[in-house]
């Protein structure tokens, strides 16, 4: 160790590797001495020279972070206790094992942000130009360990204007008040207490204290609708939050649709109502049926009549006109096309999403020719 650290040099490459646990916050300080056409951190085994390291103690609050925002406290930690050394760096590398982290700290808007508190950390690193780059967990063993066994106090070494119960409080307020806005026969309160009542919000709390895997499948079922929305939820005096809207637990569901549809509005009004305060998944299809089932915007309704069906234009030759559609079952993904000429189906097995979609109707297309039309 002692003849691995160097002092700074403001002309190499300078990485900073930070680390992020309940316990505490961890990072190195790390410069490049080797000739690896690599620039990541972990390109040979004595090729980067540390120059400092650091860690500290997490609040209470920080220790009950979800892990991508503790992550991202770190390198915002880490940035400003080597503020001196990496200000101004022309070639500075952030390492960090959270790879969902990238998304948020590379070119990603501030406007894209719906956590307060992510959105928060992001700006404290606006004054900074780095890369950052995911580093496997198995390779980040030093600001691994610094994080695990701290030593610095967090009220020694806490942030300036950092205050967590005052973010909290105006998060809160701010869905309150957006909740009230559209919403008044259901208050925080009872949102909090059927969040805590409710099996798969409190399993949800749980799975975002500890973490999303980056495959949906490894999520409970009951989970899996939102795993998409992982960097944007968070939890907030026992209510779980996507961005400003109040995620509502099963319970409270039927009142805040009728309440959505109390002025007897269209689909299209109460959705954009909705987005302004609530969310659970599939709120476009409850919506949409509570409208649906309403006879007095059936009776209130304009009288549309719908257009005549158009005449289907037979094929006149095999292939010349298809039928495709794209499915899932078991867990799989297919394609299934048919010749209308014919009516042969074919299906095949689909990898890769739109990748493999793309290489199945390829193959199709190589092989009975290009259609003049395809039908979906």
């Amino acid at each position: 160790m002692k003849e691995g650290v160097r002092l700074f040099d403001p002309a190499r490459m300078t990485c900073l590797a930070t680390d992020w646990s309940v316990d505490g916050i961890g990072f190195f300080l790390m410069q490049k001495y080797c000739q690896c056409s690599s620039k990541t951190p972990t390109c040979c085994n004595d090729g980067w020279k540390l120059c400092l390291v650091g860690s500290r103690f997490t609040h209470p609050a920080e220790s009950r972070y979800a892990p991508i925002e503790g992550e991202a406290l770190a390198v915002v930690y880490a940035l400003h206790q080597t503020r001196y050394y990496v200000l101004g760096c022309k070639d500075l590398l952030v390492a960090t094992d959270h790879k969902p982290l990238l998304q948020i700290l590379n070119d990603r808007s501030l406007t894209d942000i719906d956590n307060r508190r992510l959105l928060n950390l992001k700006e404290k690193t606006l004054g900074y130009r780095f890369t950052i780059l995911h580093v496997p967990g198995r390779k980040n063993l030093g600001p691994d360990a610094a994080s695990r066994y701290p030593v610095g106090p967090p009220d020694r070494l806490n942030l300036p204007e950092d205050n967590d119960t005052a973010n909290d409080a105006s998060t809160v307020a701010a869905a309150t008040c957006a909740l009230n806005a559209v919403i008044t026969v259901v208050t925080w309160n009872m949102v909090r207490e059927a969040t805590a009542s409710d099996p798969t919000f409190v399993n949800l709390i749980r799975q975002l204290e500890a973490g999303f895997p980056e495959d949906y499948k490894e999520l409970p079922t009951d989970l899996r609708p939102y795993h998409r929305f992982a960097s944007s939820l968070c939890t907030v005096d026992g209510v779980v939050l996507m961005g400003q809207r109040i995620v509502i637990p099963p319970a409270l569901r039927k009142p805040v649709l009728n309440a959505l549809h109390a002025a007897h509005q269209g689909v299209s009004a109460m959705r954009a109502r909705a987005m302004d305060s609530v969310y659970w998944p599939e709120i476009t299809v409850d919506i949409a049926r509570v409208r649906d089932q309403c006879v007095h915007c059936h009776q209130m309704a304009k009288s549309n009549p719908m257009q005549p069906p158009s005449d289907i234009t037979p094929p006149d030759y095999p292939f010349q006109m298809i039928c495709s559609d794209y499915f899932t079952y078991n867990s799989n993904d297919y394609v299934v096309i048919v010749d209308r000429y014919s009516n042969w189906p074919m299906v095949y097995k689909s990898e890769s999403g739109a990748e493999g979609l793309v290489k199945r109707l390829r193959e199709t297309f190589v092989t009975f020719g290009i259609p003049e039309r395809v039908d979906v």
